[in-house]
Parts: structure tokens; C-alpha cells; sequence
């Protein structure tokens, strides 16, 4: 009788987290579902290595939405991974969540392929981030009110013309920007004088305020490979995954 007890028990509990398994899984909307892989590809040694590069975009998303439906720009002349020089291949698009001023929606990202090492690149466009799903201006803002300052969570969100934005995101990117802020401020005497400031997070928001966002992230991610908010843990140091 007693095992019979513990045998319905033990149902009962695994019944309950198979369906808090389903159910979370029905929670996950197309927003909250990570960047297509085609953002990374594998190379010889089976490792996974980003292929993005920028591409210059100077007007709205929706602006940019319709520029790639409308055209085709000039692919790029080499291949980042394997440096041949010659045009690469088109190679459709992909899709990845981006929220902005006035924005809230998918955009498409071109892919090309190169001919010669076989492997893809995207065309990612200059007012996003890789794994950030706000655009620069809206992360610049927020930044700014918060770390700067010193605004509420709330209001910071609200400068930044995200009045919805959860709050765990706010603090994830205040903490990820304060860990950053040395290596900016380090990267960015390229583009200008350090300013005196009391700590490396002023010192850095002022050279980014400065500089301008875009134009730094232009400069950190083509020529350094550095994220405004550092690459996540799996794809540091370079957005490349580590092997020990």
C-alpha cells in the first residue's frame, strides 16, 4: 500500500513538471528566441566563428527595411574570414528582432557567401548590436540617464523611449557597460583625448557622447572586434567561442 502511495506521488510530480516544461515552452515568443545561427558558422577545427561586418546605414529602420527590399547593394569586395579578394556571393537574408524609436519589429540582415572557403557572412547594419535586440540610440540614452544621471531604471527607460522595457534589462545592461568601461575608455584614445572624470564608467559615456555612438561602435567592432557591452561569456574574448 505504501509503495503504491509513492508510485501515484512520484506520477503526480512528474506529471506537473512536464507540463511546467510545456507550458514554458509555450511562453517563448519569436522575440525572446536567440539570433538565427546563421550568425556563426563552423570552421576547420569545428569551432564557431562570427562573420559579421557592418554595413553603413545613416536613416531609419524603416528606411532600411525598405532599402533592402527595394535594392541590392554592393556585396563586399573580400571575404573577412579567409581574405579573398573578390566579390562575394548573395545570399538570401535572415530575419532578427529589433526595437528602436518608433520601431518595434523584425528586419532583414543580408548574408553573402564566399566562393573560396565556403562559409557566410552577414551584413549586419551599423545601429544594432550582435545579442542586443535594442538599437544603439535606445542603449546610448538609457546609459546616459542611468549611469550618468543617475535616473531610476524607470526613467531611465523612459528617456530612452522604452517605457516597457523589462527591468532585468536595464540592470543587465548598466552591469555589463561598468565591467566594459575600462577597456572603452582604453580603446577610444584612439578617436580622441580621455576626458578627467571621476571614474572609467563617466570617463567612457563622455568619449562615447563625444565621439558619438555609432561612429565608436564603427571603430570598436570593425577594427577591435569590442561590444559596447562586452561579448557574452560563451564568445569572448573576440565574439569567438573559447576552447581550452
Amino acid at each position: 500500500m505504501r509503495d503504491r502511495r509513492i508510485y501515484s506521488e512520484l506520477c503526480r510530480v512528474s506529471s506537473l513538471i512536464y507540463m511546467e516544461g510545456r507550458n514554458r515552452r509555450w511562453r517563448v515568443s519569436s522575440r525572446e528566441l536567440p539570433h538565427p545561427p546563421e550568425t556563426f558558422r563552423a570552421d576547420n577545427s569545428g569551432l564557431r566563428v562570427s562573420m559579421q561586418i557592418l554595413y553603413p546605414f545613416a536613416g531609419s529602420i524603416q528606411q532600411y527595411n525598405e532599402q533592402c527590399a527595394a535594392s541590392n547593394p554592393q556585396p563586399p569586395c573580400s571575404c573577412a574570414m579567409c581574405g579573398t579578394k573578390r566579390h562575394l556571393r548573395a545570399h538570401g537574408f535572415y530575419q532578427r528582432w529589433v526595437s528602436g524609436p518608433g520601431f518595434g519589429g523584425m528586419i532583414q540582415v543580408r548574408r553573402y557567401l564566399c566562393l573560396a572557403c565556403r562559409r557566410t557572412l552577414s551584413l549586419l547594419p551599423e545601429f544594432v548590436l550582435p545579442y542586443i535586440r535594442s538599437t544603439i540610440t535606445v542603449l546610448g540614452l538609457f546609459l546616459r540617464a542611468r549611469l550618468l544621471e543617475h535616473k531610476t531604471l524607470e526613467q531611465s527607460a523612459m528617456d530612452a523611449g522604452d517605457s516597457r522595457m523589462p527591468y532585468q534589462r536595464g540592470q543587465q545592461w548598466a552591469r555589463r557597460f561598468r565591467g566594459q568601461a575600462a577597456a572603452l575608455s582604453a580603446a577610444l584614445t584612439a578617436l580622441m583625448k580621455p576626458p578627467e572624470a571621476t571614474d572609467f564608467v563617466v570617463q567612457a559615456l563622455t568619449m562615447l557622447e563625444t565621439t558619438g555612438w555609432i561612429t565608436a561602435h564603427r571603430f570598436l567592432f570593425d577594427r577591435l572586434r569590442m561590444h559596447l557591452l562586452g561579448w557574452p561569456r560563451f564568445l569572448a574574448p573576440h565574439g569567438r567561442p573559447c576552447a581550452l
